[in-house]
């Protein structure tokens, strides 16, 4: 076949219809959401953030600190509990009164150091978190006395026998808090994360067609496959094969390019400036009863537009 000008191409190629462009563009539109691919899940999202600490290394550290928490528990356990049941019974002679309080007398001080030292930083700020470490040296306070009162050292070994568990247990509870703030704020990031993976893709999949990858590929791929399928059948299918056959890249971009500017002609603004043209005072008759000047709907593009501007 003899080289072909554009004008034979878009002369002899069929054009498409409204209702082939809406499929070409709601085909277009799926691809569009299969690139995207589904929504993010947020245990997949979690699944791949680098973590500061390997979860690994933070159960072993959990590991030995929750030890040693229970070390220091247990060594003062039985002091602060004889010394708060003892107390009791030099008021009120009940052996299981004075036993619930001795047991009571240990949860304030040790359990009261573990809870307020964990809920400063988690929960309060300001002159709060103050008042919670306060709250948090008063039950330091309530042991080491329970311990001393009971143990009574003499030496340094039964002094630092008397104060190391109390105090070991507001020093690994500061670490427990440590650990606890680091793992909120991973977990924040993490959730950060994924809304802003969500909101993006919200925003992506809402109007497939505003997406580049739209315009760029799938909608011009989708009327290219279009125009050769109507122009494949009918009358004369036969020489548009064969014109098909011979057509360069740069035939496709226009065919295409004319088909997706379909929708492109309307001009409001150029069409109501048009219609609200005050007409002419002196207008003859012509033969079948319109005036001779040139009107809005008789005149050609250009008289048109040139009315407007006089108007």
């Amino acid at each position: 076949m003899s080289e072909l000008s554009m004008q034979d191409v878009l002369a002899s190629m069929l054009e498409l219809t409204d209702d082939d462009l809406i499929e070409c563009r709601e085909a277009a539109k799926e691809l569009v959401l299969r690139d995207i691919g589904g929504q993010p899940s947020r245990e997949d999202f979690a699944r791949y953030v680098v973590q500061r600490v390997p979860k690994p290394i933070m159960l072993l550290i959990g590991g030995v600190l929750g030890g040693a928490l229970v070390a220091a528990f247990l060594m003062s356990l039985f002091r602060v509990f004889t010394a708060g049941r003892d107390l009791f019974l030099g008021h009120i002679s009940d052996q299981i009164q004075a036993a619930i309080a001795g047991v009571a007398t240990f949860m304030l001080a040790e359990l009261l150091v573990v809870g307020s030292v964990l809920a400063m930083t988690i929960y309060f700020t300001g002159w709060k978190r103050l008042l919670m470490l306060l709250t948090a040296l008063i039950g330091v306070l309530v042991a080491l006395t329970g311990n001393v009162i009971i143990s009574q050292p003499s030496t340094w070994w039964g002094w630092l026998d008397a104060v190391a568990p109390p105090v070991s247990v507001l020093l690994i509870s500061l670490g427990f808090e440590a650990m606890l703030v680091s793992s909120l704020r991973e977990r924040q990031r993490i959730e950060l994360e994924y809304k802003k993976a969500v909101d993006a893709w919200t925003e992506k999949t809402a109007k497939p067609e505003q997406q580049l990858i739209f315009h760029n590929r799938y909608y011009p791929n989708a009327i290219k496959e279009r125009l050769k399928l109507i122009n494949s059948k009918g009358t004369g299918a036969t020489k548009r094969k064969e014109i098909m056959a011979a057509l360069r890249p740069e035939h496709w971009n226009v065919l295409v390019a004319r088909e997706m500017q379909k929708s492109d002609w309307f001009d409001l603004e150029r069409g109501a400036a048009v219609l609200i043209a005050k007409p002419q005072e002196s207008t003859p008759a012509r033969l079948n009863g319109h005036g001779s000047d040139p009107s809005p709907l008789s005149s050609t593009p250009a008289e048109m537009t040139a009315l407007a501007s006089e108007n």
